[in-house]
């Protein structure tokens, strides 16, 4: 039982974690500050021959080179065939959000990016509500049909940041003949950025928004060897408030690439993240009436149990033990105690319960730790066959504290007197009441796969 004058309407701090961030933020606006100071290091793609002489290294069919993007406009995807292939040849329906566009529309993460995609929602279950909305990181719908997340088209159970993003893909509809996963819904794709050869630039971004939040990254990538290596390293920190009471999001992520030219023919890439999440998530509920009637009596309080009057808008517990933890009382025993009458009502008189209500309270908490790790073999075995050996690991450690449901009535408690005889120091006052549930969750995959390409010109006859 949460006593609703604690947190309803108060100007209480909706955080104390905010502080324990401001030195790596300002750390990473000091590195905005150098990286204008200091002019980029910028060196010439190859073009006929590199700086070794070699003839340029051919792009494995399995890759896309997102430098060859063009504003909003994606030349190719991956998403339709599994290979490189022009979008104009591409039969599938398709959105590509590419990196210049993520940036345009500040798109932190996954489901602020579908916001501007085909047909996409943020999936609450078959119910409509949000019952496990921190059991599990977000989850999508396209077509009204739930969508697999991937990233690098490995299943993808951990939540995606745009910061080490460079294109978000959606494929609508089932593909899971091309991929081996997809569910019928479609495809929702995240590529990372990839470590870049031949050159080296660092860049950092500090943002400020709503509510107190603010957010500052950096991407550095310096090329080495004449080339043949380049290691990418990008980081970011991310404080997000809300305008719901005690709503907000504190993460620490860090993701390292790195690639080698091990030969012309052969090129291993790896890539390593790890971060942690703890956030209390406002979940979207309305908020129902459970004590209108009974205002509209007068607010009656009673000395002693009386049997329930919907008149009065008065409800009885059973006779059955009822463990009861009030905020700040401790456990009791209601049993037989009287509660003002749910009525299933919207509460729409914002002076009774105004819209910054978080229904959880400030104790509605996740935690999640998790890593992920990637390696990428290319091969190129003769001049139209190539073969990519690719590898994920994954895990995530999360807990999360939830009342569970949609309706959460905003009740009063009409006892003048607590079950033990002393006075009840709550009688008349509003609350929230509801079973808390843990959600832990600790999770491990491992995946591998192994593709092929081949090429034959058949002349007039294409390819």
């Amino acid at each position: 039982m949460n006593i609703i004058n604690r947190y309803i309407g108060s100007s209480a701090p909706r955080t104390h974690h905010a502080a324990l961030s401001r030195r790596a933020f300002k750390m990473l606006l000091a590195i905005l500050i150098v990286g204008n100071a200091h002019a980029q290091n910028v060196l010439s793609e190859p073009t006929d021959k590199d700086r070794s002489g070699e003839t340029p290294i051919e792009l494995s069919p399995f890759r896309v080179d997102v430098d060859k993007d063009v504003g909003y406009l994606a030349g190719n995807t991956l998403a339709g065939s599994r290979l490189n292939t022009p979008l104009r040849d591409t039969a599938a329906s398709l959105s590509v959000l590419t990196a210049e566009f993520l940036k345009d529309i500040a798109a932190t993460n996954l489901t602020e990016a579908l916001e501007w995609t085909t047909n996409s929602q943020f999936n609450r279950g078959e119910g409509g509500n949000d019952n496990t909305v921190f059991a599990n990181f977000d989850q999508f719908r396209v077509r009204g049909l739930p969508a697999t997340v991937t990233r690098n088209y490995f299943a993808w159970r951990l939540p995606v940041d745009t910061y080490n993003i460079d294109r978000v893909e959606e494929a609508r509809g089932p593909n899971s003949i091309l991929f081996g996963i997809g569910s019928a819904g479609g495809v929702v794709n995240s590529t990372t950025k990839q470590p870049l050869s031949g050159r080296s630039f660092r860049s950092a971004v500090g943002t400020v928004g709503s509510y107190g939040s603010y957010r500052g990254s950096f991407d550095i990538n310096q090329s080495v060897m004449r080339g043949k290596l380049a290691v990418r390293v990008n980081a970011v920190y991310d404080h997000g408030e809300s305008d719901r009471l005690f709503a907000y999001s504190n993460q620490r992520r860090i993701h390292v690439g790195a690639a080698y030219q091990v030969t012309p023919k052969i090129r291993v890439r790896t890539e390593y993240e790890t971060g942690d999440i703890h956030q209390n998530i406002a979940a979207p509920n309305t908020e129902y009436d459970g004590m209108l009637r009974w205002r509209a009596k007068g607010s009656p309080t009673f000395a002693t149990p009386v049997p329930s009057n919907s008149d009065l808008g008065i409800n009885r517990y059973g006779s059955g033990a009822r463990i009861t933890l009030i905020e700040g009382g401790g456990f009791m025993n209601l049993a037989s105690r009287n509660f003002t009458t749910n009525t299933n009502d919207i509460l729409t008189d914002e002076t009774i319960a105004s819209r910054t209500i978080n229904t959880g309270g400030p104790s509605q908490l996740r935690d999640a730790n998790f890593n992920a790790f990637s390696a990428f073999v290319d091969h190129e075995i003769t001049k139209n066959i190539y073969l990519e050996l690719a590898y994920n690991h994954q895990d995530n450690k999360s807990k999360a504290y939830q009342i569970p449901g949609s309706n959460r009535a905003l009740m009063a408690d009409p006892n003048q007197f607590l079950p033990t005889g002393a006075p009840n120091p709550n009688v008349g006052r509003l609350f929230h009441e509801g079973n808390w549930i843990r959600y832990y969750s600790d999770q491990r995959s491992d995946n591998a796969r192994a593709s092929i390409s081949s090429t034959f010109d058949l002349g007039k006859w294409g390819n």
